[in-house]
């Protein structure tokens, strides 16, 4: 018994050590440069690009502490009732409900990160592909939609771009904001 035992022992690791040093043949793709797709004509490769700017739209929109929790408590359209302690959250829902909220409030910094890290997004995008019309039409309409969700939920805003520098960009009106949309 002990010389079976002994022998698998032996055997088993030698397995390993032999199927661990097959070199694999793979083609390893680092990245897609501009040139690539500005000469493909594969609608699939721009879908794949579009596919990050939308991942960025659609991960946060409905989440709790977000936009549509801002959109929705503020107005008669949903209640989160209190039990007790249970759901009160620091008072936030019921000052969102009276429209008493404060500048520290969860809700708002997330709301107003999520559309400024979407515009971002877009904006890498833009620049990093200028030259793909059927992609920069399209994220440009997706940035015009975030700035709605904007203006909407907080009035004046920047507008950042992808020609925009600096640090801290300065805000625009209401109006001039719209403009920029409709552009």
């Amino acid at each position: 018994m002990l010389k079976y035992i002994s022998k698998i022992c032996l055997v088993v690791p030698m397995v390993f050590l032999l199927g661990s040093c097959w070199e694999l043949d793979q083609e390893v793709l680092d990245g897609v440069t501009p040139e690539d797709v500005a000469n493909s004509d594969n609608p699939e490769l721009i879908n794949v690009l579009k596919a990050s700017a939308y991942s960025r739209i659609v991960g946060g929109w409905g989440g709790h502490n977000g936009i549509w929790s801002i959109h929705e408590v503020s107005s008669d359209e949903m209640v989160i009732a209190q039990k007790g302690a249970d759901w009160q959250d620091g008072g936030l829902w019921l000052r969102m409900h009276r429209h008493t909220w404060e500048p520290s409030d969860e809700a708002f910094n997330n709301s107003w990160n999520y559309c400024f890290t979407a515009i971002g997004e877009i904006n890498n995008l833009l620049i990093s592909f200028p030259d793909v019309e059927a992609l920069g039409a399209e994220l440009k309409v997706l940035r015009a939609l975030t700035y709605l969700w904007l203006i909407d939920s907080f009035g004046n805003v920047p507008i950042i771009t992808e020609e925009s520098s600096g640090g801290n960009p300065t805000n625009n009106s209401r109006q001039e904001v719209f403009a920029f949309i409709e552009s």
